[in-house]
């Protein structure tokens, strides 16, 4: 495009650059954030190991789709996660599990869970257990797994007041030959 002549500011030499207004120079934003950066500065603070072990890591946050067995296992092993925190959207590790159908990893860590966990609420607005949402998402192995286990409270109703057993009636009724037992 055309080039637009550079009026020439009577506050500065005609050979000085002009910077634009409201922004500092270069060198003194370059400065400020060295500042910001520096081991003294408040801002500055890194996570110590004290932090970390006060607070682990959600096993959520650490699992991605379908679930990996072998990693799950290790992180099981090391036991420096937090099994039952959610991630950033709210859903524990179970409730991942749960909605992708992977029995091997419900497998591994069923048994390191509390019974809370078990009917541990999802995210907003429904908060869904990890039995609703195995039988929104159709995933009958999964459902299988969690009706065995004794510490389950089947009829543990989500936010609006349904029991997975009602909601399978509704939107899964092949599942409902899993709840027959129970």
């Amino acid at each position: 495009g055309p080039r637009i002549p550079r009026t020439p500011r009577p506050d500065l030499p005609n050979d000085a650059p002009a910077r634009s207004p409201g922004k500092p120079p270069l060198a003194a934003a370059a400065m400020r954030d060295f500042r910001a950066n520096s081991p003294r500065s408040p801002r500055s603070k890194k996570r110590g190991k004290k932090d970390a072990a006060a607070s682990p890591t959600a096993l959520a946050r650490l699992v991605d789709y379908p679930g990996d067995e072998f990693i799950l296992k290790g992180l099981l092993e090391k036991g420096e996660c937090d099994l039952e925190g959610v991630d950033a959207f709210g859903r524990t590790a179970l409730h991942k599990f749960c909605a992708w159908d992977n029995a091997t990893c419900l497998d591994l860590l069923l048994p390191k869970l509390t019974a809370a966990a078990l009917v541990a609420p999802g995210p907003d607005p429904e908060r869904p257990t990890p039995l609703h949402v195995a039988v929104e998402m159709d995933s009958e192995n999964a459902a299988g797994r969690l009706l065995a286990d004794r510490r389950l409270h089947v009829d543990a109703p989500d936010a609006l007041g349904r029991s997975a057993r009602e909601l399978a009636a509704t939107a899964a009724p092949h599942l409902l030959k899993l709840f027959k037992w129970v």
